[in-house]
């Protein structure tokens, strides 16, 4: 979904502002903001279903600490920005029950396009909704007159119009926000798949699961079952009466689109959610039970249940919060079971409930961005926020909350400028240094074909330079790749390649960049090549030259760099032709050099960056050759030779017809 992406780019900003921080850390606080505010709205809900400050808190806390939205705060899934949306679009629904103001309704509408915006399929609840609100708009029509003790010009009076008007009034102020959000999600199909109906799933990722194995699946199962990953939700049959008195509207409202989720994503071919904690797909639902347990902790007895289902619920997260809840699915692979097996749903031996818990190891703990282990002061420091966190919350005195959130910010960053990126690999590292180094003019960018280096890009590359992850394919790239590719060659002249699995000749990418760029580059940094093409777009100097070596190989022409600047480029395109079959393999060595006579760079090798041999030249065929040249940055200004040999490592040097062993094809001024 566009949603979460698109309001994480803040975070991401921050962190590529901030470079201590790194993108992909500060992008991965997105959903424990997003939890937050849940469980804001939780309180914020049952404060205005006129439930006192504790039991308001009570439910706030049973949802954040005793459900799977605790373990969802460390992730960049979308169901907890769509669980936001949800319950935001019910709350201010129930506002707007009871005072139906315009900006209430436009609210509701912002919040469901929210969810929207997560992910799209929310927007398949819209009848739901609309429903509600005219039910609210019917309900108001029969009262006659605007809510009792509301004199406001902002009120809407239903009875003071025609009905039809006021329900066409209201589904515009509601639709507004949600058409924006249908716009932004079809420009952005359109620009990232070339067609706003084309959403990224593929054709075989659709709702054709078995209806009655996902719903019990999603609810009971010991592996995905939600009554065992939050045992608070068990209070809620006896908690619902006492919440529906009086509330009998927002009650339905969210019975029903609890029941519509269970149904929707229970039909989904894997309604299991994949490599996901619990009910992944039931996560937005969350929010909205939560609110009724309020009513359970108004009640003495309930209360105590929810205490002890509550000690359950929170002991059932504690371990895919400490360590990787993909642990658990290896260890499944590693007994043998086929990957998403309906027995590791269905067989309680399988249940990650209780086998999370031999994974739990100090050497094991991931707090979202510290991947290697949580040292002594990052806990100590988690320690003292949570501590607190917790007395503002005991104290309940207004001043003590922004105390509380000062904390948390303060520790916040402190946990992130200490979580450098330790276990980026030594080899990337030291590639995105030596690219940083060299951000100067022209245009340049980055190709990442490796998706596990892509955090790593996020955290440790400190330049400005766009990154672009590209599938890359054998020998030939996939067609998207191939678009990107073109654009991407287009609009740069200096594009830079990690490369890690692919030979050069064996690349999908690299492949088309040695066919049409300068390969300026060519570095092994421990396991990461790096590789650098220059697509220049102008500023070539063009040479007729005749010159032939060896009596067979003829230069037809040369093109140059007239001009460079220290750290900047020197590009050369030799284009050859053979007078005859040639009947060994000549190198070519083109160096620039300085008026000494000393050289102060060379390339050399096999013609066409090792691809083209010399005894593979058919007579007559042109030969395409180029080379390139990155200038050391200390080199001094002035006048310098691009000088040219053709040689055999036995035979020795093919001379030109007047007997020269260099030739040199032109003048390059470093100023």
């Amino acid at each position: 979904g566009l949603g979460v992406p698109m309001f994480a780019l803040p975070l991401v900003w921050l962190g590529v502002r901030v470079g201590a921080f790194g993108a992909v850390k500060t992008a991965l606080l997105f959903n424990a903001i997003v939890v937050a505010g849940c469980g804001a709205l939780v309180y914020r809900m049952a404060r205005l279903f006129g439930y006192d400050g504790d039991e308001a808190l009570a439910a706030a806390l049973l949802f954040g600490l005793a459900t799977p939205a605790w373990v969802y705060a460390k992730t960049f899934f979308g169901e907890p920005l769509a669980g936001l949306g949800m319950l935001g679009c019910v709350y201010f629904l129930a506002r707007y029950e009871g005072s139906p103001r315009p900006r209430e309704l436009f609210a509701a509408g912002a919040m469901y396009a929210l969810a929207g915006l997560a992910k799209a399929v929310y927007l398949a609840f819209l009848p739901l909704v609309l429903v509600a609100v005219l039910k609210s708009l019917y309900d108001a029509r029969v009262a006659g007159a605007s809510p009792a003790g509301v004199e406001s010009a902002e009120v809407e009076s239903p009875a003071s119009r025609p009905f039809l008007a006021s329900v066409l009034r209201a589904f515009a102020v509601f639709l507004a926000p949600l058409a924006l959000a249908v716009v932004l999600i079809l420009t952005y199909n359109y620009l990232r798949y070339g067609s706003p109906f084309v959403t990224g799933y593929l054709p075989e990722e659709s709702f054709s699961g078995v209806w009655w194995q996902g719903i019990l699946g999603l609810t009971v199962s010991p592996g995905k079952g939600l009554v065992w990953y939050a045992p608070v939700l068990l209070v809620l049959p006896w908690a619902w009466r006492g919440f529906w008195r009086g509330r009998e509207k927002t009650s339905l409202l969210v019975g029903v689109l609890v029941v519509a989720q269970v149904s929707l994503f229970g039909k989904w071919f894997m309604w299991h959610g994949g490599d996901s904690w619990g009910p992944r797909f039931l996560v937005p639902v969350l929010p909205l039970l939560a609110a009724p347990l309020a009513e359970g902790w108004r009640r003495r007895g309930l209360r105590k249940a929810l205490v002890a289902l509550g000690v359950l619920g929170f002991m059932a997260q504690v371990p895919a919060v400490c360590v990787p809840f993909g642990l658990h699915q290896s260890w499944l692979l590693e007994q043998g079971l086929p990957l998403y097996a309906p027995a590791t749903f269905f067989e309680p031996r399988y249940s990650p409930l209780p086998g999370m818990w031999r994974f739990v190891r100090f050497q094991n703990l991931n707090f979202i961005w510290m991947p290697d282990g949580v040292d002594g002061v990052s806990v100590v420091l988690a320690l003292m926020l949570i501590l607190v966190t917790a007395w503002s919350l005991l104290k309940g005195a207004a001043r003590s909350v922004p105390l509380a959130c000062f904390a948390a910010l303060l520790v916040t960053l402190a946990l992130l400028a200490r979580a450098d990126a330790a276990d980026v690999p030594v080899g990337l590292r030291r590639a995105l240094a030596f690219i940083a180094r060299r951000e100067v003019p022209p245009a340049q960018a980055i190709v990442n074909p490796m998706p596990e280096w892509s955090p790593y890009l996020g955290d440790a590359y400190g330049g400005r330079l766009h990154v672009y992850g590209l599938e890359e394919g054998y020998v030939d790239p996939p067609p998207e790749t191939a678009r990107w590719l073109n654009r991407i060659l287009k609009r740069y002249e200096l594009v830079w390649l990690l490369q890690g699995m692919f030979a050069p000749e064996f690349s999908g990418i690299e492949r088309p960049l040695m066919a049409f760029g300068f390969r300026v580059v060519d570095v092994n940094f421990e396991g990461v090549r790096l590789a650098a093409y220059a697509f220049p777009k102008g500023g070539l100097q063009v040479q007729e030259t005749g010159e032939v070596f060896g009596g067979v190989f003829a230069l037809k022409s040369c093109t140059f760099s007239p001009r460079a600047h220290p750290g900047g480029m020197v590009l050369v395109e030799l284009r050859w032709q053979a007078l005859a079959k040639p009947s060994a393999d000549y190198l070519v060595s083109v160096a620039l050099v300085g008026a000494s006579g000393r050289e102060v760079v060379r390339r050399s090798g096999v013609p066409v960056l090792w691809t083209r041999p010399t005894s593979t030249w058919q007579p007559g065929e042109l030969i395409v050759d180029r080379y390139g040249f990155l200038l050391p940055e200390g080199i001094a200004p002035g006048k310098y030779s691009l000088v040219l040999r053709l040689y055999h490592p036995e035979r020795g040097p093919a001379v030109t017809a007047d007997g020269k062993e260099a030739l040199e094809l032109g003048e390059c001024v470093v100023d």
